[in-house]
């Protein structure tokens, strides 16, 4: 889902301007630093990639 397509009070920067980060994942709080995605892909998926690729990551340690 884009950002785009969720209303704008349930957006992960008004959650945590509102609310304060223990209200958002990880993966909302990485998303609102990489701030833009790409064509192909957008934040929350991206967020999401790396949180996942990290964590496997660090299993195989």
């Amino acid at each position: 889902m884009r950002i785009k397509d969720i209303p704008w009070y349930n957006r992960p920067g008004i959650r945590l301007k509102k609310k304060g980060p223990s209200v958002l994942s990880d993966a909302e709080l990485l998303a609102i630093l990489i701030g833009r995605g790409s064509r192909s892909e957008n934040t929350a998926f991206l967020s999401n990639r790396i949180l996942i690729t990290k964590f496997i990551n660090y299993n195989k340690l």
